[in-house]
C-alpha cells in the first residue's frame, strides 16, 4: 500500500543470480461471461448467433523470471504468457501476456532505484463497456524512480512514469490514452520497519484518437495533483497497520460545459489496512478506502470509490490453506465518459458492488500447487444496462522449477 512510485529500498544481502519458470494449467467456469443483466434479451441478436452467457474458459500459461547480478546491481525479467479458449464464445480465443524489464540500480550507499519498461496484453471486460468483441488492450510503460538516502532513516523519493494503452477494436479505440506522471516525496523508516512519509503526486493524460462531436464542450484530458501522508507501524507483534491520507484535484481544464455538468473532483483520498494475526496459522486483514479510481480497459470513466475488504486467511498445515474475501464498493461516476456525457438528462451513474470468494490451495509436491476458487459477484446501479450478477469457480495446477547460483 506504499503511496510512492520510489520504493526501491537498499540492499540488506548481496545480490545474486535468480532464475525460475512456472506452468499454469486452468479451467473456470463463468455463469455471466458478458457481465448482463438478467433481461439482456435474446444474446443471438446482441452478441452474434451461437452466442452463451455462460461459458468454460481453458487457459495455458507459462511464466519466466530471471535475475542477472552484476556487483550490488541488477536486471530483473518477469515475463508471462497465456493461451485463453472458449467452449461456446470461440470468437474470444486470446493470447494473453505481460513482462517486464527493470534495472535496480545502486550508487554508493546514497541512491538506490529502478529503471524500467513493461509491457501487457489482456482481453478487456465486458462490465463497464457493451462492445461485445474480442478487444484486446495493450498497455505499455517506461518507468524510473530512486531514493536518496540520508541518516538516521531518512530518505527523499522521487519517480515518473510514461504510459499508453490501446484498444483492437475500431470502436474502443475512442479510449486509446497517453499518460504521464511523477512523484516526489520525503519518507522515514525506524530502525523497527515502521514508516512515515509526504509526498507530491502529479499526473496528465490525454486520449489521441477523441472525436468531440459538432458542438461539444468536454474535452477528456485531465490533469490531477495529489497531496498526501503515508504510515507503516507494527503495533505490537500481532497487529500491523498501514494507510495514507490527502488530497486530490482532478481538473479537466479544456472543459466548458453548460452550467449543472462538471467532471471535475477535489477532495480528501485515503485508504487504511489493519493486520490482526491472533495465532501463527491465522491472519485477518480490513481494509478501507476513499479513492478516485477508473477500471484500465475504460479509463477516461472516473468515479469516487468508497469500500471496505475483510479478508481471513487459515493456513491448517504446510500443505494446505484457506483464504476468505468479502468486499463492498459504492462507486459514484463523475461523468466522464463519453456515453455519460450523451446522456446529461439522467442522473449521475451510481453502482453498488458486492463480491465474496473462497478458495484452498494444496501443495501436491514441493513445486506442484493446486487451487479451488469460488467468486460471486454482484453490481446494483442507476444504470440497468450495467447491472449483472455472476459467479466463478475456477480449478488450477501450477509447476515451478527455480534454480540459484
Amino acid at each position: 500500500m506504499r503511496h510512492g512510485m520510489a520504493t526501491a529500498a537498499p540492499p540488506e544481502a548481496p545480490v545474486i543470480d535468480k532464475f525460475s519458470i512456472n506452468a499454469l494449467a486452468q479451467e473456470s467456469y463463468d455463469s455471466n461471461l458478458f457481465r448482463l443483466p438478467a433481461d439482456a434479451g435474446d444474446l443471438g441478436q446482441l452478441i452474434g448467433p451461437g452466442s452463451r452467457r455462460e461459458d468454460y474458459i481453458t487457459r495455458i500459461s507459462v511464466g519466466a523470471t530471471a535475475q542477472r547480478a552484476f556487483g550490488n546491481q541488477a536486471l530483473v525479467l518477469d515475463l508471462d504468457i497465456g493461451d485463453n479458449r472458449y467452449r461456446y464464445n470461440g470468437f474470444l480465443d486470446n493470447v494473453s501476456g505481460h513482462g517486464k524489464l527493470r534495472w535496480n540500480w545502486s550508487v554508493a550507499s546514497a541512491w538506490t532505484g529502478q529503471l524500467g519498461a513493461d509491457y501487457a496484453r489482456a482481453l478487456t471486460s465486458f462490465a463497464n463497456n457493451k462492445v461485445f468483441a474480442k478487444d484486446l488492450l495493450d498497455t505499455q510503460g517506461y518507468f524510473g524512480n530512486a531514493n536518496y538516502h540520508l541518516r538516521s532513516g531518512w530518505a527523499l523519493t522521487f519517480g515518473a512514469r510514461h504510459a499508453r494503452s490501446s484498444h483492437s477494436v475500431e470502436l474502443q479505440r475512442i479510449n486509446d490514452s497517453k499518460s504521464t506522471s511523477g512523484s516526489a516525496g520525503v519518507m522515514y523508516e525506524s530502525g523497527s520497519g515502521n514508516v512515515v512519509g509526504a509526498e507530491y503526486r502529479y499526473s496528465a493524460a490525454s486520449y489521441p484518437h477523441d472525436v468531440l462531436p459538432a458542438g461539444a464542450n468536454f474535452d477528456r484530458k485531465y490533469r490531477e495533483n495529489t497531496w498526501d501522508g503515508y504510515f507503516e507501524d507494527a503495533l505490537t507483534a500481532k497487529i500491523h497497520v498501514q494507510g495514507g491520507g490527502g488530497y486530490l484535484r482532478h481538473r479537466y481544464p479544456d472543459d466548458h460545459s453548460a452550467a449543472g455538468f462538471s467532471p471535475d473532483f477535489s477532495g480528501a483520498v485515503w485508504n487504511f489496512a489493519l493486520q490482526f494475526q491472533p495465532t501463527g496459522n491465522t491472519m485477518i486483514v480490513v481494509s478501507e478506502q476513499r479513492q478516485l479510481r477508473a477500471y484500465l480497459d475504460s479509463e477516461s470513466d472516473y468515479f469516487v470509490s468508497n469500500g471496505v475488504t475483510v479478508t481471513p486467511s487459515w493456513t491448517a498445515t504446510d500443505r494446505l490453506k484457506f483464504a476468505l474475501k468479502y468486499s463492498y464498493e459504492r462507486q459514484n461516476f463523475l461523468g466522464s465518459n463519453p456515453n455519460s456525457i450523451i446522456q446529461l438528462d439522467q442522473p449521475r451513474r451510481v453502482d453498488r458492488v458486492n463480491s465474496a470468494q473462497g478458495d484452498v490451495t494444496y501443495t501436491l509436491l514441493r513445486r506442484v500447487e493446486l487451487n479451488l476458487l469460488y467468486r460471486y459477484e454482484k453490481r446494483d446501479t442507476n444504470r440497468s444496462s450495467f447491472a449483472y450478477d455472476d459467479n466463478i469457480i475456477a480449478f488450477s495446477v501450477r509447476v515451478t522449477t527455480g534454480s540459484l547460483k
